[in-house]
């Protein structure tokens, strides 16, 4: 993906990078992309070959980033595993405070679904894990605003 706007090829070598990308899109690569940039606020929005999504929104002008994967096919690997390495390719190696052994649960949108969310204690931190009725992974979300 080439852009000439400011900012953006950092950006999307960030998120080429990050490990929702590489359990998301990676194993059967990019299919489609789009990219939106208005005012602060970039939006970059992939999808997999096996339509798997991953959308990425940052808004510079309250330093928030959200980074969330939809999945069609589950990952592979664990989704704790999975957004911890995001974590630490977000904010280094401390991450951001992500209090891991102090899971919220709770109702998702749809009443057969379940989210498990964890916070942190830097830039409002969060990671999500949505589940589908059989406990399957469906997405997976990491947040912040600092």
């Amino acid at each position: 993906m080439k852009t000439a706007v400011h900012g953006v090829d950092e950006m999307l070598r960030g998120i080429e990078a990050s490990p929702l990308f590489a359990a998301a899109i990676a194993p059967t690569g990019i299919a489609s992309c789009s990219l939106a940039v208005e005012g602060g606020q970039t939006s970059v929005s992939l999808e997999s070959g096996s339509g798997n999504r991953l959308v990425v929104r940052r808004d510079e002008r309250i330093e928030s980033t959200a980074q969330e994967a939809r999945f069609r096919a589950p990952p592979v690997e664990p989704a704790l595993v999975i957004l911890k390495a995001a974590e630490r390719s977000a904010f280094g190696t401390s991450g951001c405070g992500i209090a891991w052994d102090r899971p919220v649960t709770g109702r998702a949108s749809r009443p057969e679904r379940a989210v498990t969310t964890y916070r942190g204690d830097v830039c409002n931190c969060q990671a999500s894990v949505d589940q589908g009725s059989t406990g399957q992974v469906v997405a997976l979300s990491l947040k912040s605003a600092c």
